[in-house]
């Protein structure tokens, strides 16, 4: 007998703090796991990015599409993106060691971060996809 209800006051604890947690909605997992990421053209500008990216870099989405990519990463200015109908070999090879490029957010403060560079084609078009990672604590 005491079997029986030491296993109902165990069924009623799980259920009680099952009940009590937080359940997260989609968009909140979203912008909890969600990382600064741009879609770029192949000539570099931007095409889309997501909340993340307004929350890193203080600008609006509508700010940032159809700017050329050196609005937030300067030193990309005169680099090509894509050679060869590939993604420009050295951008990749530095990308791939850790490089560490800075970035202006809206307020003109520098983010020191590493990128990673991801070429997707689709039906013949290629697109860009820029994954930003924050470093804290890095030297340029």
């Amino acid at each position: 007998m005491n079997l029986q209800i030491e296993c109902n006051a165990r069924n009623k604890s799980d259920t009680c703090s099952h009940a009590t947690r937080k359940t997260l909605t989609n968009e909140e997992l979203a912008e909890r796991y969600d990382p600064p990421a741009l879609s770029l053209d192949g000539r570099g500008f931007i095409q889309e990015c997501g909340k993340s990216v307004e929350r890193l870099f203080g600008y609006h989405q509508h700010e940032l599409v159809w700017q050329h990519i050196s609005c937030l990463f300067p030193k990309l200015a005169d680099v090509s993106l894509i050679q060869d109908n590939r993604l420009n070999p050295m951008l990749y090879y530095i990308c791939r060691c850790g490089h560490v490029f800075e970035a202006i957010n809206k307020q003109s403060d520098t983010i020191v971060c590493n990128l990673n560079f991801f070429l997707i084609e689709h039906e013949g078009v290629s697109t860009l996809r820029l994954i930003v990672r924050p470093v804290a604590d890095a030297k340029s």
